[in-house]
């Protein structure tokens, strides 16, 4: 049962959040741990020690005190609540949903709990209880944009992309300001070949948030898609300022190089991508198809032993399988092209997200 904190806690609460929103974090801690001397088993004390030590990010110190205040008041949910936080930050998952469904079961209208929980469970790729987790919060309050957000996230995984649009577009009616909505929107449409909706969407991302990498390269893609590949060409090369280190932009300016003609920018552009990711198939696959290649050629070794990591992902495994069988067409080694063709025809191409530096952001 939660304790009645003496009016001296109060104060030494009310004094620790002054000190805590000044950002003197540890003097904060010091006058909770002064306190706790003359009370050590007083929760609320134990409980904002937690919170403090949080905040210097020393996890370990922050759930030791969480746990003393969840022994001395078992009932309080806010405690379990905030154990299930620092757990989930520091990547103890399981146990984080433990604290998560404990503060439920004293509180079942912790909204922020039932987010956390399917956030966690997403990850986990367990998609239906974190859509159920994400409804949950919703009858909580139907006002929260980030359950409206996440939920459309995994939706739109699922190819449920109607429901998926009504989720972002709560999520913008709850946050006009959320870029990464928008950035979503525009996901869906192109991928439902809306090119003129996902383009507004875009563009109001790039409004939003001027540095939105990942608009300006989906906005390139919608505008080659629409047969404006020199326009393209400046936002994909707009993304690449921002990141310099993604092999997607790269790939992605190389394809619009390809539809431009320019095959020298295309080859470089490629290159540039597998420079910044090895194992990068899509791009050894874009890059094949511009060179004709000879039995001695190392792009043929270099392949093979890609294809023998097993970190290598199913879809940059499909990518690197038809480029090796290129590879091996233009050396004359058939027997082996029409084997690696054969394996990457097994891959399903209707699976393979071909812009792969498309995917939906989502948020914890």
């Amino acid at each position: 049962m939660t304790t009645t904190a003496p009016s001296n806690v109060s104060v030494t609460i009310q004094k620790a959040n002054h000190l805590l929103q000044q950002g003197q974090l540890q003097q904060a801690i010091n006058v909770c741990r002064q306190s706790l001397k003359k009370i050590p088993e007083e929760p609320q004390l134990l409980n904002m020690l937690g919170i403090l030590y949080a905040q210097l990010d020393k996890p370990e110190a922050a759930e030791k005190y969480l746990k003393r205040a969840i022994k001395y008041a078992p009932d309080e949910a806010t405690y379990h609540y905030n154990l299930g936080k620092i757990l989930s930050q520091h990547n103890k998952s399981d146990e984080a949903l433990d604290s998560y469904r404990a503060a439920l079961a004293i509180n079942p209208n912790i909204a922020e709990a039932h987010i956390n929980i399917g956030n966690i469970l997403k990850l986990k790729k367990q998609f239906s209880d974190a859509i159920n987790s994400y409804q949950q919060a919703l009858r909580c309050n139907p006002d929260l944009t980030m359950a409206h957000y996440n939920l459309g996230t995994i939706l739109s995984g699922l190819n449920q992309q109607q429901e998926a649009i009504q989720c972002h577009q709560q999520a913008i009616r709850c946050n006009p300001g959320l870029a990464e909505a928008h950035y979503n929107l525009s996901i869906i449409y192109t991928g439902l070949n809306q090119l003129a909706t996902a383009g507004d969407y875009c563009r109001k991302a790039i409004q939003l948030k001027p540095d939105y990498a990942l608009a300006y390269n989906n906005l390139g893609t919608i505008l080659s898609k629409q047969g404006d590949s020199q326009e393209a060409i400046h936002y994909h090369q707009r993304a690449i300022e921002l990141e310099p280190e993604s092999a997607c932009y790269y790939n992605n300016l190389g394809k619009t190089y390809m539809e431009l003609g320019d095959f020298t920018q295309a080859r470089a552009c490629f290159q540039q991508a597998i420079a910044r990711n090895p194992s990068f198939g899509i791009a050894h696959y874009h890059l094949g198809l511009l060179t004709k290649h000879k039995p001695e050629d190392p792009a043929i070794p270099t392949i093979q032993a890609l294809l023998n990591q097993a970190e290598v992902s199913l879809d940059d495994k499909l990518y690197l399988e038809f480029a090796l069988g290129k590879a091996c067409d233009d050396a004359g080694k058939f027997d082996a092209a029409y084997t690696y063709f054969q394996q990457g025809n097994k891959g399903k191409w209707a699976q393979v997200n071909y812009d792969s530096s498309h995917y939906i952001a989502f948020k914890d």
